[in-house]
């Protein structure tokens, strides 16, 4: 936590959306991959080849350059083991320092363009925090809108009406 801190401390301006986006799709694949990462990290290899060959995959996933020296600092302190997580707590803290949230909105059907902006609005007025969106598809919703996030849900939808019409009438 405190890596992620520091690095934000330094380097948050640096940060686009897009180097946002690519610092969790990193995340994932080095947690995804942590064997491979581990064995790579054996005493026996040497710590300077292992740090650039990381930063070298880093480069090619598309993190910024800023990313090389946190994994040069991971290495000369030997906790390069550390850099999935530490990624991942950049990650979360990006997103509080920057009041965004991550949500998926599950629709009955699917929703134009036209209508995914107005439900974009209505959110963003709703929450008041820029909303990193993911849109699929319930038919079981029966003509509705679901909307899940880290704290946030939000259900407007025909099955949602019946199921408080069912409590009602079984109370």
């Amino acid at each position: 936590m405190r890596y992620a801190d520091a690095f934000l401390n330094l380097f948050d301006a640096s940060i686009t959306p897009e180097n946002f986006q690519t610092f969790c799709r990193t995340a994932v694949l080095f947690n995804a991959h942590k064997r491979r990462l581990s064995l790579a990290l054996t005493p026996y290899l040497d710590t300077a080849h292992t740090a650039a060959r990381i930063t070298d995959l880093c480069t090619r996933m598309g993190m910024p350059d800023t990313c090389k020296q946190l994994v040069q600092l991971l290495a000369h302190t030997n906790r390069l083991e550390l850099l999935p997580t530490v990624l991942r707590h950049i990650g979360e803290q990006y997103k509080i320092r920057h009041g965004m949230l991550d949500c998926s909105i599950v629709s009955s059907h699917p929703l134009s363009e036209r209508n995914k902006a107005a439900l974009h609005r209505f959110l963003s007025h709703a929450t008041k925090h820029t909303l990193i969106k993911q849109y699929s598809v319930d038919k079981s919703l029966i003509a509705g809108i679901r909307v899940v996030g880290d704290n946030l849900f939000w259900e407007y939808s025909v099955r949602r009406y019946l199921a408080e019409i069912n409590r009602k009438v079984i109370r």
